[in-house]
């Protein structure tokens, strides 16, 4: 969905990945290793916005910790933090969309968070208890509920696949 909108407004989508030809096979956009530091720094250094999202990406049921901002890539939700911070050191604003928030049982998970949406160029969120947890944690900026655009997503038939020369 948001590579689509990315398309429609005249630009090229990347995504951070695990498995970059996948990416690239199946959504048709330019994979990036999520290890691969230089290809990332370059990929971000290039954008015009970096976008996290949708989904549920800032919680602590994974480790989302300061001290594992230091590690590179971090495991569990630190490495979306790292990607935000990454593009706010590159000048690159960020867009944290239709994020659902929580758990932040930890006093870090909630430094990260706060910052991270205070931070953020725009911002949405998929629910009421994250925009609360949000203030909760600190952050002071009120950012619009709203729906993950992912619902909107339809996969492609097969017929419709074969009429575009897929």
């Amino acid at each position: 969905v948001i590579s689509g909108w990315v398309r429609e407004a005249g630009g090229e989508a990347s995504a951070i990945s695990v498995d970059p030809a996948y990416t690239e096979c199946a959504h048709g956009v330019r994979g990036v290793g999520y290890a691969d530091a230089a290809a990332m720094a370059g990929a971000v250094a290039g954008a015009d916005l970096l976008v996290l999202g949708g989904g549920g990406l800032l919680q602590d049921y994974d480790e989302l910790d300061e001290d594992a901002l230091e590690r590179f890539p971090a495991f569990g939700a630190t490495q979306f933090a790292q990607y935000a911070l990454l593009a706010a050191a590159l000048d690159v604003p960020y867009v944290a969309l239709a994020q659902g928030v929580g758990p932040l049982r930890g006093a870090s998970a909630r430094r990260i968070a706060s910052h991270l949406f205070a931070s953020a160029y725009a911002a949405s969120l998929r629910d009421r208890e994250s925009a609360a947890l949000l203030r909760a944690a600190g952050c002071t900026v009120e950012w619009p509920v709203s729906s993950d655009p992912g619902w909107a997503w339809r996969p492609a038939t097969a017929s419709s696949s074969r009429a575009a020369g897929t």
